[in-house]
């Protein structure tokens, strides 16, 4: 059986959802600057500083922040270069 790949602009705009969940092992920065953020009201990705370097990794975070997103530090756990965030919409986050 053959996995099927799409473009993520594609599916978020097919599906609509309201959460992104990205574990991509350092794929990240080939799919965040492609989603259409402004469509979501949350974002869980986990951060992988191999290949992306930690500049790479400031980059993705500003793109997030950017975007209107805030970041939730509580959630967040960091270890072996890889953290996860949950980051939210800045009116989700104060709520």
């Amino acid at each position: 059986m053959a996995t099927e790949i799409a473009p993520v602009a594609d599916l978020v705009d097919e599906i609509r959802p309201t959460v992104l969940v990205v574990d991509a092992e350092g794929f990240e920065s080939e799919i965040l600057p492609a989603c259409p953020l402004e469509r979501l009201r949350a974002v869980i990705v986990e951060f992988h500083e191999e290949p992306l370097g930690a500049s790479g990794v400031a980059a993705l975070r500003d793109l997030l922040s950017r975007a209107g997103f805030s970041e939730k530090p509580a959630y967040g756990e960091a270890g072996n270069g890889v953290a996860t965030g949950v980051w939210l919409r800045e009116d989700e986050a104060s709520a």
